[in-house]
């Protein structure tokens, strides 16, 4: 055993032992060893040789079974399964439903992939998707939000994205066009380009 390492007490009158060096990597709070005289003054400087200081206080937390990692593990399933088209009118809700045969009912979370694009023709406003699903009867969702805006001229305007969401229990995705800053509403039927897909699903191991 190597023998303990003495260090001066706060005082700096005398020397005491502290914890043995060969502890060190038994209490080591530091990602990475470091040498053992450095690592060990570290400690006892932590403590202030204290001997009414547990030793067990500088442990890390004992990491949880293998088993019990693997169990919250999720696996996803990837898809490229096409629900419609966006609405162009604003204000008005459409609804998309999952299908059981594309996602099964032990499915936890849908992955959404919405896009679209505004043609040059199209009239200058602006808008805001809300893409949304019901978690319950009291009205709380989960959603994400998708901002279009067209450009002048003969330039195009694409915006995308996608998004983990719950697995509603009405297997029911929402859409909803709405206003967007002070900018007019007016109708985009017919001068954008639109797509909504579910694009994976996640279900436990």
């Amino acid at each position: 055993m190597i023998p303990p390492i003495a260090i001066s007490n706060p005082a700096g009158s005398s020397t005491q032992p502290c914890l043995p060096a060969s502890d060190f990597m038994r209490i080591s709070p530091y990602p990475r060893p470091l040498p053992t005289r450095e690592l060990t003054a570290a400690l006892v400087t932590r403590s202030r040789c204290d001997p009414s200081t547990p030793v067990t206080s500088f442990m890390a937390p004992t990491p949880p079974p293998v088993a019990t990692i693997a169990a919250r593990v999720s696996r996803w399933t990837h898809l490229n399964h096409p629900l419609g088209l966006l609405p162009a009118n604003f204000n008005v809700e459409a609804v998309f439903p999952i299908p059981p045969a594309v996602v099964p009912r032990q499915a936890t979370e849908i992955l959404v992939y919405a896009s679209v694009c505004c043609l040059p023709s199209a009239p200058d406003t602006a808008g805001r998707y809300e893409i949304y699903v019901s978690q319950n009867r009291q009205g709380d969702r989960a959603s994400f939000y998708l901002v279009l805006k067209p450009y002048a001229g003969s330039q195009r305007n694409q915006n995308s994205d996608n998004v983990w969401l719950p697995m509603p229990p009405d297997r029911k995705l929402h859409v909803v066009l709405g206003a967007y800053g002070n900018f007019p509403v007016e109708n985009l039927m017919g001068n954008i380009l639109s797509a909504l897909r579910l694009a994976a699903y996640r279900q436990p191991a």
